[in-house]
């Protein structure tokens, strides 16, 4: 059977969103970068996707029905692949797509894809195209109706004199990240839905936490959470984290929160655990470089 190879325009993406949405929700098509709620993807595709007249999306289509597509949120050289999402199994479609991107963006010497384990024919496919396999991670979920609030809060938000004890436990926790400390600090004072939260005793910063909420969107992001080395194993993570939750599911908007979590860190994933998060899925992260 021939298959025409297109470019989507942006007047598509609500059929793109749709694919997307009826794929992803099954586990042996889930890629991980993506959502399962057809309007939040929707969104995300027009603010992320649009590329002047087209956009970075390419689908295969027999007649005018989408049988795969595959599409790329770019950052400068790097992408973060969404797909391939496919309902055929003739692998040579997502080769084709895949070739057409590298052609269209030629600058693009990295692609990032992110695929649950039970999603076998796109774990095949990184074998094809000889994708090397980085890490993998838990999806973890905690949803309001199931967590058990705090009542009385420990932690406190952010404030000068915490500055220096902050950063040292920020820099030592995480050398090599987006956000310095500096930036966390920058984004909290642009953003009232930036928050940074401090749990310290006698003078002494213990911890913090630092998340980011977007009410429109109906999204919470946990972005950091640190325990000063000598006071680990004293619960003080898990308390921590249950007052971040507990604040964050004081908005109606926010109704679950979802966590991208190295599944190695077994000392990390217990306090997770311990907080009320349960296991969605396993995902395999893979690096392709051109």
């Amino acid at each position: 059977m021939c298959y025409s190879i297109k470019r989507i325009y942006p007047t598509d993406l609500k059929e793109v969103a749709n694919f997307i949405a009826q794929l992803n929700i099954e586990e042996q098509h889930n890629i991980g970068y993506c959502g399962q709620n057809e309007q939040e993807l929707l969104r995300t595709l027009q603010e992320d996707f649009i590329d002047g007249e087209f956009t970075s999306i390419v689908a295969a289509f027999d007649n005018e029905n989408i049988q795969a597509l595959i599409g790329l949120d770019i950052d400068e050289d790097s992408c973060e692949v969404w797909g391939p999402f496919s309902i055929n199994e003739n692998v040579t479609i997502q080769e084709k797509l895949l070739c057409k991107l590298q052609q269209t963006y030629p600058l693009i010497s990295t692609y990032l894809f992110f695929i649950n384990e039970l999603n076998t024919r796109q774990l095949a496919f990184m074998e094809e195209i000889k994708a090397n396999k980085t890490g993998e991670h838990l999806l973890l979920e905690v949803s309001k109706d199931s967590f058990e609030t705090v009542v009385a809060m420990t932690s406190r938000y952010y404030k000068e004199s915490d500055y220096e004890q902050f950063k040292k436990i920020h820099s030592n926790a995480f050398s090599k990240t987006h956000y310095d400390a500096d930036t966390i600090l920058n984004r909290v004072q642009l953003d009232k839905e930036n928050v940074l939260r401090i749990i310290e005793m006698d003078g002494t910063v213990q911890g913090y936490a630092y998340f980011e909420m977007d009410l429109t969107a109906k999204e919470a992001h946990l972005e950091y959470i640190a325990i000063n080395p000598e006071y680990r194993g004293k619960g003080i993570g898990t308390l921590l984290l249950k007052e971040v939750l507990t604040e964050m599911f004081r908005f109606d908007e926010i109704a679950q929160i979802t966590l991208n979590v190295n599944n190695q860190n077994d000392q990390a994933n217990h306090v997770y655990f311990k907080a009320g998060f349960k296991k969605k899925a396993t995902l395999w992260s893979f690096c392709l470089n051109k």
